[in-house]
This record gives structure tokens, C-alpha cells and sequence, in this order.
């Protein structure tokens, strides 16, 4: 089963204060010249801007997708050489939920120092921030501007920069099922991946994928327009 929350409401209304409230945090001036897609553009880089001065030192240079994988590699590559046994090749998820499954069982059945409990927080914090990292696709709002994407990405950027995850409304959901799915009554033990949940994963993939079409296409206010 596939669900799509759609957003029924105005969207420069509701994105448009939101994006003012993270670009007076930048101690930017203001844009509600602009339309919301050229003032996310503008934002996005800036926000991963701040964490690559942070981590890396400096802003870098690239692409928006060849940054974000420097970035993120950055902070699970050394991960992995500690905890894991070899340098995973799958998605930033499931790097991350093997990082914690390494981490989190001392922490929570051994008498750790505090100053290993500390290292290990910090460590759970970056594998948090990989992973927030890899919820921004590059040219995500650039290659389909819809409402929905607009306001996932401006939500996102909210919820990462002060911790805000408010809910806005009116929504509308759209329920899709799927073709059922032949089981096998035993799993082969012998392949790393249940082709169960990976037969699954793509269709769920593809439903939303279709789904996502239902998404209204963002056209900007007049006002913005009118700069």
C-alpha cells in the first residue's frame, strides 16, 4: 500500500514565512521578492554551507550532489572503518542503521566511561546528520517544482535548522494497493537481501513515483513575479 499526503492549502503562505524566518537566521535580507523556488535554491546550499565550515573547514567547491556525498562520506567513512568490517556500497539509510546497530548495544548494556558514552553520542549525532543530509536530493525541487516538494523541502529545512516539525494543513491522501505478492512459504538464507522486501521496496518506489505526478506545479504569486 502507497500513501501521498498532498498539501491543499496556499503555499506561499504557508512556505513563504517559514523561508523569511531562515533567511532572517542567516541574517540575510529578506527575499519575499523572490519566488519560493529561487529562494530554496539560494537557502539549501547556504544551510549545507554552514556544515561543511563546520566539519570540513571550509565551504567546498562541486556540484550540490557532489558535495552533499563528500559531506556525508566524511562523516560515515570513519564510522565504518571503526565499527564495521567493510566499507558499505548501500543507501545512506542503511549505512547509518548498521553504524547504530554497532554502536548502541554497549551503550545500552555495558557500564561505559562517560567520556566513551560522549564520543559515542557524537558519533549517533553524525550519523544523524548523514542521514538528514541524504533527505535532500540535488535538484529535488529544481527538477519538478510542486507544492509538495516545496513545502517537504522548506519543512525539512525548519525541522534541521531549529528543531521546528510543525504539521501544516489542509492535507488530502491518496491510498494506492499494489498487485499481490507471490511468497515463498521458506527464505533462502543464502542471499544477503531478502528479494521479498527488495521485490517490495521497488514497488512501493514505483507507486509513489506515479503517485507523485498527483502533486499540483508550483506557479510563483505575482508579487514575486513582479521583482
Amino acid at each position: 500500500v502507497a500513501i501521498r499526503y498532498l498539501f491543499k492549502g496556499d503555499i506561499e503562505q504557508t512556505a513563504g514565512p517559514l523561508l523569511t524566518r531562515i533567511e532572517r537566521r542567516l541574517s540575510w535580507r529578506t527575499r519575499e521578492d523572490l519566488p519560493l523556488v529561487e529562494r530554496i535554491l539560494r537557502v539549501g546550499p547556504a544551510l549545507l554551507a554552514l556544515k561543511e565550515m563546520e566539519y570540513l573547514g571550509e565551504t567546498q567547491t562541486g556540484e550540490l550532489e557532489q558535495r552533499l556525498e563528500r559531506m556525508i562520506n566524511h562523516l560515515l567513512a570513519p564510522l565504518e572503518r571503526e565499527w564495521v568490517k567493510e566499507a558499505a556500497t548501500d543507501s545512506v539509510i542503511s549505512r547509518v542503521k548498521e553504524l547504530r546497530k554497532a554502536v548502541l548495544p554497549e551503550m545500552i548494556d555495558s557500564d561505559l566511561s562517560a567520556d566513551e558514552l560522549a564520543r559515542r553520542w557524537r558519533q549517533l549525532e553524525d550519523m544523524e546528520l548523514a542521514q538528514q543530509l541524504s533527505l535532500y536530493p540535488a535538484k529535488y525541487v529544481a527538477s519538478r517544482p510542486s507544492v509538495d516538494r516545496i513545502l517537504e523541502t522548506v519543512e525539512r529545512f525548519m525541522e534541521h535548522l531549529a528543531g521546528e516539525e510543525d504539521p501544516h494543513s489542509p492535507m488530502k491522501a491518496i491510498v494506492q494497493v499494489g498487485e499481490p505478492l507471490a511468497v515463498a512459504a521458506k527464505r533462502d538464507r543464502s542471499v544477503s537481501e531478502d528479494p521479498v522486501l527488495t521485490h517490495l521496496e521497488r514497488c512501493l518506489s514505483e507507486m509513489l513515483e506515479s503517485l507523485s505526478t498527483e502533486s499540483v506545479l508550483y506557479t510563483p504569486s505575482s508579487r514575486a513575479d513582479s521583482r
